[in-house]
């Protein structure tokens, strides 16, 4: 099994990865926003964007349904219900971020891509602040591998 402090890592450096892609799609996103014909750069990023946090809520949610039944601040019925909660908002990401995929409109696929990437953003940080941290990715016992 994987050590809490083990995914906490990997979360966080997804995590990293995924804000410095956000970074790059919102510099095309404000172009667009400002009419500038940057739709295919635009629609490129945020593929970019949608296939790096699919892979990562994968691996999140299956590392987090191991772990979090087993830590001792969590019970079975809060984990459940946080990760069902989690799964939603994954899924409203994802479907809002295909939309971004058919506006025309330069000003409005710039628009609508800000207001996803800022939700984005404040997702992770959420998830930072309720267990992707070390209080609740800890170790509670000695190691498997030693």
């Amino acid at each position: 099994m994987t050590r809490p402090s083990e995914i906490l890592a990997q979360l966080l450096s997804d995590h990293g990865e995924i804000r410095g892609v956000i970074a790059e799609a919102r510099l095309s996103a404000e172009r667009c926003a400002r009419s500038e014909d940057q739709r295919s750069s635009l629609r490129s990023w945020i593929a970019s964007v949608t296939d790096k946090v699919r892979d990562h809520n994968r691996r999140e949610e299956h590392l987090i349904k191991e772990v979090l039944p087993q830590l001792g601040n969590w019970d079975e019925v809060r984990a459940q219900f946080m990760t069902l909660e989690h799964e939603r908002e994954h899924r409203e990401l994802y479907e809002a971020l295909e939309k971004l995929q058919a506006p025309e409109d330069p000003k409005i696929a710039g628009d609508a891509a800000l207001a996803i990437l800022e939700r984005m953003l404040t997702h992770m940080e959420h998830e930072e602040q309720l267990f992707v941290r070390p209080e609740v990715l800890r170790d509670l016992g000695p190691s498997p591998h030693g």
